[in-house]
């Protein structure tokens, strides 16, 4: 990290400049659940994914279920309650330059306010740029 940084170079008494930007590799990724509101018995919750830490440079996420997936600009998504059961398996993948890291639900009860436990798994990944 200590390499990142603006540097000169002088080629043929012409000088240039380029800057080393360095990243970190991700840590593993985090989901957190939130209760949104409720009216009645119907609630919905916003879940989170997130990698702790800094020096990641920009991370996108990719949230799959299953079959399909969706490409958010947020790490978060909502889902209701009457969903939680048929979400699972959820997947949230985390990537930045260097590195790729994910965290599947395998059910969503028991991350979510008031629900029985939950199981996750963590699984990783690296990337290599042209």
């Amino acid at each position: 990290m200590e390499d990142a940084g603006t540097y000169f170079v002088n080629i043929g008494g012409k000088i240039s400049t380029f800057t080393l930007l360095v990243y970190r590799e991700l840590t593993e990724p985090t989901v957190t659940c939130e209760v949104q509101k409720c009216s009645g018995s119907i609630c919905s919750f916003s879940l989170r994914c997130s990698i702790p830490g800094t020096g990641f440079g920009n991370v996108s996420y990719t949230w799959r279920r299953r079959d399909w997936q969706w490409e958010r600009q947020s790490m978060e998504m909502t889902v209701n309650k009457s969903s939680l059961d048929n979400l699972g398996p959820l997947r949230c993948t985390a990537r930045n330059a260097v590195s790729r890291r994910r965290v599947t639900i395998i059910t969503l009860r028991g991350l979510c306010p008031g629900e029985s436990r939950g199981q996750v798994e963590f699984g990783m990944g690296w990337s290599r740029s042209p």
